[in-house]
């Protein structure tokens, strides 16, 4: 014979023994889940703090105090709408900029297109004085950062044309 109290007790007594450990294992999950959320946490407050800098003036400062960098070169572009002086004001794209003229010995050229009739001709560099430089030429300065944290214009080449100006990305 069987015995159905015995049964039906022993069934109460599976159930409940699934039931906690169905529990267990969902705590189980969610301590594991918590201890991944407070590592990633931490790893990723650590990359953060060794994130390169976020400005281009942080980065600047810190790469012209490293000793092997000598120099960091810029080139502008634009239409000179204003001279004053060592200064040239340069606009692109609705854009101002001035930029000041190195005072000792800067480099200064003038692009002359090759002669249209030649068929061997080439486009040649030709020495200029500041005092040539004209408001509405298209030109090419390469600057530096002085040690005054200040660019500073060390050679103005005159471009043929605005169609000459290098392309913005």
């Amino acid at each position: 014979m069987v015995d159905n109290e015995n049964i039906n007790q022993q069934t109460v007594s599976d159930q409940n023994n699934s039931s906690g450990s169905g529990t267990k294992t969902v705590l189980t999950g969610a301590l594991v889940a918590l201890l991944f959320l407070v590592l990633g946490i931490g790893i990723g407050f650590i990359l953060f703090k060794s994130a390169p800098p976020d400005s281009a003036d942080t980065f600047l400062n810190e790469l012209q105090k490293t000793p092997v960098v000598a120099s960091v070169n810029i080139v502008l572009a634009g239409t000179i709408t204003e001279i004053n002086d060592r200064d040239l004001t340069l606009e692109r794209s609705d854009e101002t900029m001035v930029i000041t003229i190195r005072a000792n010995e800067p480099t200064l050229g003038k692009i002359i297109n090759p002669d249209p009739e030649d068929p061997n001709g080439f486009a040649r560099m030709e020495d200029i004085a500041l005092e040539d430089i004209k408001i509405g030429d298209s030109v090419s300065v390469s600057a530096i950062i002085n040690n005054e944290n200040m660019l500073e214009g060390v050679s103005v080449t005159v471009l043929p044309d605005k169609n000459a100006l290098p392309r913005i990305n």
